[in-house]
């Protein structure tokens, strides 16, 4: 298992992150290897004797391969609306008055989000104000397995944002303890 998740990743450290990059970026190919990883270890272990009274049945094969395409239709279809809405790097140096090199460096520094397709960065413009970078956008990315998963959060309007997105209200002053507040009850980790 270890070596297909290594072919998946490539040479980056192997971890959840990189499992997770290599999805947003990968080629169909990945997405089937991944799967068929969790296919065999879930195949393996034993029934988890859930309370049908409680949880209902289990779900069909069909049933389970309806609810993956649903969930693929939906991370391309974020994709898709994250590239045609994105700015490349010098768009990016250019709106924020610095150079592309610059724009790198903030990238690595987690003070810029960046999603690589086809061979390029493409910056989601949702974390640009006019003043330039959105604020804590380091300590939200931390929050998040990608960039992808961050653009889908920050762009949709939410309820305890009182109908506002998250980086509508990263632009304003009395928001930003709110969207933080928010993407640390909605992470992995409070779960």
């Amino acid at each position: 298992m270890t070596r297909a998740l290594r072919d998946i990743v490539g040479t980056q450290k192997l971890g959840a992150e990189a499992v997770a990059a290599a999805l947003i970026t990968g080629a169909p190919r990945t997405l089937q290897v991944l799967r068929e990883l969790i296919d065999r270890v879930l195949a393996s272990q034993p029934a988890d004797g859930l309370d049908e009274g409680l949880w209902g049945t289990a779900p069909t094969d069909a049933d389970l391969a309806n609810a993956q395409a649903d969930a693929d239709a939906a991370r391309d279809a974020a994709l898709k609306r994250l590239i045609a809405d994105a700015l490349t790097r010098e768009q990016a140096a250019k709106r924020l008055g610095i150079s592309a090199q610059a724009v790198s460096k903030r990238t690595s520094g987690d003070q810029l989000i960046a999603v690589r397709y086809a061979g390029r960065s493409l910056y989601p413009r949702w974390q640009f104000s006019e003043d330039g970078a959105l604020p804590e956008l380091s300590k939200l990315r931390q929050r998040f397995p990608s960039a992808l998963s961050l653009t889908t959060w920050a762009t949709t309007p939410s309820a305890d944002l009182d109908g506002h997105t998250p980086a509508e209200m990263l632009g304003r002053r009395d928001g930003r303890r709110r969207v933080l507040e928010l993407a640390q009850a909605t992470s992995a980790e409070a779960w």
